[in-house]
């Protein structure tokens, strides 16, 4: 084993530095449009870097995007009947 450490995200290695920039943030947490808007590069981009590396990026995509959905909805719910809401 050799002494040095691996500081890509993924473990990723020959990346340009906007694709380690795109999967740093998408690490994070942030979604294609904040990835995009952040890095100041086209949304499309973004996605399709994201989709060459993460292989669930799909479905990362679409649990933050349920989740999102049922935090507005929640949030709906509590403004308009807060009845409703378990205190």
């Amino acid at each position: 084993m050799t002494g040095c450490v691996d500081l890509e995200p993924h473990g990723y290695t020959g990346m340009t530095a906007l694709e380690r920039a795109i999967m740093a943030e998408w690490d994070a947490g942030l979604s294609y449009k904040r990835i995009a808007l952040k890095l100041n590069c086209p949304p499309r981009r973004v996605e399709t870097t994201i989709s060459n590396y993460d292989g669930k990026a799909d479905h990362a995509f679409a649990c933050r995007a349920a989740k999102q959905g049922s935090e507005q909805l929640l949030a709906a719910i509590a403004l308009h009947h807060p009845e409703r809401i378990a205190a």
